[in-house]
C-alpha cells in the first residue's frame, strides 16, 4: 500500500489501505506505483478491491487519496498503466481503456481535462509495444518525448505538445524497421543524463 512520511518516525504511516480485500495468501495490494508529483498532488496507479491499475492522486491524507479516473475498456479495467511523466501544465501516461490498446493519455488535472492523447495504433492493438513507453517517456518545456509503434514504422521518435494535432512522429530513425517485424527491430530510448539524446538497441 502507498505510504507517506513526514521525515519522522513518528510521521511515517500508511496513506491508505485501497485494497481492503484479502486472499489465501493473505491481505490483497494494491501495487502502487509511478508516483509522480503534478498540480499539489502525488499521482500513482494503483489497484482497489473493484479495480485493476487505474490512475489515483493524493494530496498527502487518507481522504484525499482517491481514485481520480477510471479508464472502461473491453477487459473490465484498464490492467495496463504507467509510466508517467509530469510538465507544467500536463501529466501523461500510458493507459489502455475505452477500448483501445496500450495508449498515451493526457490530462490537465481535471476530470474532463483527461483524455487520449492520440490513439496512434488503431484499434485495439498496442503502440506501446515492448514496453516502449516505460523505456522513452520524457518531458522536457512541457513537451513529451517518446517512442511508439504505430503499425507502420516500427518503434520510432515521437513528440507531443499534449494536444492531439500536436502529438507526431518526428523522423523513420530506421526505415525498415516496421511491423511485423518488430521483434527484429531496436528501441529508442533517452539517456537519463542526456534526455534529448537517444539511442538505439
Amino acid at each position: 500500500e502507498p505510504w507517506v512520511s513526514d521525515g519522522t518516525l513518528a510521521g511515517t504511516r500508511m496513506l491508505k489501505d485501497i485494497n481492503q480485500s484479502s486472499t489465501n495468501s493473505g491481505p490483497g495490494s494494491s501495487y502502487p506505483g509511478y508516483f509522480t508529483f503534478f498540480k499539489g498532488h502525488v499521482w500513482f496507479k494503483a489497484q482497489s478491491n473493484f479495480y485493476s491499475d487505474e490512475l489515483w492522486r493524493t494530496d498527502g491524507t487518507d481522504s484525499g487519496t482517491q481514485m481520480f479516473q477510471y479508464f472502461p475498456s473491453d477487459r473490465s479495467h484498464s490492467y495496463t498503466f504507467g509510466p508517467m511523466a509530469a510538465g507544467q501544465n500536463f501529466l501523461f501516461f500510458g493507459a489502455r481503456g475505452n477500448w483501445l490498446g496500450n495508449e498515451p493519455w493526457v490530462t490537465d488535472g481535471t476530470v474532463i481535462g483527461t483524455r487520449i492523447l492520440k490513439d496512434i495504433m488503431p484499434g485495439t492493438s498496442n503502440s506501446d509495444s515492448l514496453n516502449l513507453f516505460s523505456r522513452s517517456f520524457r518531458v522536457i518545456d512541457d513537451k513529451l518525448y517518446f517512442s511508439a509503434d504505430d503499425g507502420v514504422t516500427g518503434p520510432e521518435f515521437w513528440i507531443s505538445d499534449g494536444t492531439p494535432d500536436g502529438t507526431r512522429f518526428v523522423k523513420d530513425t530506421r526505415p525498415l524497421c516496421a511491423s511485423p517485424s518488430i521483434s527484429n527491430c531496436w528501441r529508442t530510448f533517452f539517456h537519463e543524463n542526456n534526455p534529448l539524446g537517444f539511442t538505439k538497441f
